[in-house]
């Protein structure tokens, strides 16, 4: 389970804090052509909370009304 906060999109550019299991090792994630990140510390073994956020923001990035926060779970 993650948590993606202050979701925003700006001149093609969607970006979002994400938390992985309300940990507060808060990562960050920008999509435009490129992904650029910073990695949270719980995903320096192995990335999957950065990849489940990256997913979900590319999911959302054409959506209408993109929200300000998410949840992503996943089993």
């Amino acid at each position: 389970m993650l948590k993606l906060k202050n979701i925003k999109k700006s001149n093609g550019i969607i970006s979002a804090d994400y938390d992985p299991e309300c940990s507060g090792e808060i990562g960050r994630i920008s999509i435009n052509k490129e992904v650029e990140t910073t990695i949270s510390l719980m995903d320096r073994e192995f990335p999957i909370y950065l990849n489940h956020a990256l997913d979900t923001l590319r999911k959302i990035k054409d959506e209408k009304d993109i929200p300000e926060e998410k949840l992503v779970m996943w089993y």
